[in-house]
């Protein structure tokens, strides 16, 4: 009886896990609205499985490729670059200095 009982626990937690997962790849597009100083409103759309972020600056939308980071998220496509931290956003566009951002949602 013991065995089955074990069994029964360890398919549950098993089944848990891959629902887990399930759940996890699905939530793959996050999409974050940042207010940033000179620039007003930003959006940044997070895909996780592809690896980019679509960021929709006034009228213009740039696809930047993620890079690797220790910590936080770096996307860049060489000429302009995201990183940040929790609520904070760090925009570089060619040789302007950074646009500090912060987040709205």
């Amino acid at each position: 009886m013991k065995k089955k009982t074990r069994y029964f626990t360890v398919s549950l937690g098993f089944l848990f896990s891959i629902l887990a997962l399930l759940g996890c790849a699905q939530s793959s597009n996050n999409m974050l609205v940042f207010e940033c100083e000179r620039l007003g409103i930003v959006e940044v759309q997070f895909n996780e499985t592809q690896g980019i972020a679509n960021v929709a600056i006034h009228k213009d939308t740039l696809v930047l490729p993620r890079q690797p980071i220790a910590s936080g998220f770096y996307y860049s496509n060489g000429k302009t670059s995201i990183r940040g931290k929790g609520q904070t956003l760090s925009i570089e566009i060619g040789r302007m200095r950074p646009v500090q951002c912060r987040s709205k949602t």
